[in-house]
C-alpha cells in the first residue's frame, strides 16, 4: 500500500519555503548568546534568538492551509443543541481537514458556542462564533489558522440569538518512527514545547497516520519533519482502530 504524506496529497509544497541555511555560520554565535540566557526578564530576546535559529535550521511554513476546508463531509447537527427540537434548527458545519495534536495526547477537541439570529429580508439565519476552546493551548497563529476553516450554514426557526454549543474531536492513531522522535527532539531545543504535530482530521477520514511535525516560535512556522507508517506500524494502526470503533 503506498501513502501519500500530507505534503503530497494537498500539494503543501506552495506553503513551504526554504530555510536561510546560507546564513548557518551565525548558528555557533546564536547558540553561544541562547546558552546565555537565564532570567525571565530576558525572555522576549530569547524568543527572537530562537526565530533567528529557526529560519537557519528550518523551512518555514505557511500555517494559511489549516484553513483548507473540507467541502465533501459537513457534518449536521440538529438535536444535539441546548433546548430546542430538531426540527428548530439545523446547522452544516465544513471544517478543516487537518486536526492540531500537541505531542502530549492523541486527542484534539473542541467546543464551538455559536449565535444563531434572523436578521434582513427575506429574513435569514447568521451564526457567529461566540468561543472556541480546544483542550490544548494553541499558539494564535495555529488558532486563527484553524479557526478560518470553520464555516457552517443553517437555519434557527426562533432566531432568538440563543447560544448552542456543539463538540468535536479527533483522534490520532498512530506511532512516531525512532527517526522523526529524535528530530523532535531536536527541534525542541529551537521550538520548547511549542512542537505540533498535524494529521488528517478523523471527520474527514479514519486514515493511517501520514502526519507532518511543526514547530512554532513567534508568530512563525516551520517545518520540522513528516513520515509514512512502516508497514508494522500500519498492522498496529488497523487492530487500534477495529477497537477503537467497538468502543464507539
Amino acid at each position: 500500500m503506498i501513502l501519500q504524506t500530507i505534503t503530497e496529497k494537498y500539494g503543501l509544497e506552495k506553503y513551504i519555503r526554504k530555510s536561510d541555511a546560507e546564513n548557518s555560520f551565525n548558528l555557533r554565535r546564536l547558540d553561544q548568546l541562547s546558552d546565555e540566557i537565564n532570567l525571565g526578564i530576558e525572555s522576549l530576546a530569547s524568543a527572537e534568538l530562537n526565530l533567528k535559529k529557526a529560519r537557519i535550521l528550518y523551512p518555514e511554513i505557511n500555517p494559511g492551509f489549516l484553513s483548507v476546508k473540507n467541502e465533501e463531509n459537513p457534518i449536521t447537527l440538529g438535536d444535539n443543541f441546548w433546548g430546542r427540537d430538531k426540527h428548530s434548527h439545523f446547522v452544516k458545519f465544513y471544517f478543516p481537514n487537518f486536526a492540531i495534536y500537541s505531542l502530549n495526547s492523541p486527542n484534539f477537541l473542541f467546543d464551538i458556542d455559536i449565535c444563531a439570529q434572523v436578521r434582513g429580508i427575506p429574513p435569514k439565519a447568521y451564526f457567529n462564533i461566540q468561543k472556541f476552546e480546544p483542550n490544548l493551548i494553541l499558539p494564535s497563529i495555529l488558532r486563527t489558522g484553524f479557526l478560518r476553516g470553520i464555516n457552517f450554514i443553517g437555519a434557527d426557526a426562533r432566531g432568538d440569538g440563543s447560544l448552542f454549543r456543539g463538540s468535536f474531536e479527533s483522534k490520532f492513531i498512530g506511532l512516531i518512527p525512532k527517526k522523526v522522535k529524535e528530530e523532535i527532539k531536536n527541534a525542541q531545543r529551537t521550538f520548547g514545547e511549542n512542537v505540533y504535530l498535524i494529521s488528517e482530521a478523523s471527520w474527514v477520514s479514519k486514515p493511517l497516520p501520514d502526519p507532518l511535525v511543526i514547530g512554532v516560535v513567534k508568530d512563525s512556522c516551520f517545518f520540522i519533519s513528516e513520515f509514512n507508517p512502516t508497514p508494522l506500524e500500519e498492522e498496529v494502526i488497523k487492530k487500534l482502530e477495529i477497537k477503537n470503533d467497538r468502543n464507539n
